[in-house]
């Protein structure tokens, strides 16, 4: 059985402590680490432990908790899924050596450009691509400072 941990925490220090934490509980260190936009995605394989397990020590290790919520309820859909890509910008695999700041800092840099790059498809009525619009140019939602009436 794998674990697959979804880490929504930036921090380098943060993700290896959860890492030391694999480490001591379960006696190995990730097979895998990605980097990804908003976090840290592991991967420890060949545990010999049941799915209900899994699940526990995927909360104990501080896995997406709406991810261990969501393999208990839905028995027919594949557990433990890791997006290898999202919105078009994909994670990064790196090893435990490249695991420090700077690198974290400049991959994380590569993505969020990358996210920037996304573009609108222009259609017409066939479905043909007219033209390509950059995402960021289309749609900015600005957010309204409600104010406070006294």
């Amino acid at each position: 059985m794998r674990i697959t941990l979804d880490i929504d925490d930036r921090s380098v220090r943060n993700v290896k402590k959860v890492i030391k934490r694999v480490e001591k509980f379960l006696g190995k260190k990730p097979d895998e680490i990605y980097v990804t936009r908003k976090g840290f995605h592991l991967v420890i394989k060949g545990l010999k432990i049941s799915f209900w397990e899994s699940l526990v020590w995927r909360a104990l290790l501080g896995d997406d908790p709406y991810r261990v919520i969501y393999d208990m309820r839905c028995e027919t859909k594949p557990k433990q899924i890791l997006f290898s890509s999202k919105g078009g910008v994909e994670t990064v695999r790196i090893s435990l050596e490249e695991l420090n700041y700077k690198n974290v800092s400049r991959i994380r840099r590569k993505l969020e450009r990358k996210a920037r790059q996304r573009h609108y498809l222009i259609l017409d009525e066939n479905f043909e691509v007219v033209d390509r619009v950059p995402f960021d140019k289309i749609g900015r939602i600005k957010r309204l400072k409600s104010k406070k009436k006294k």
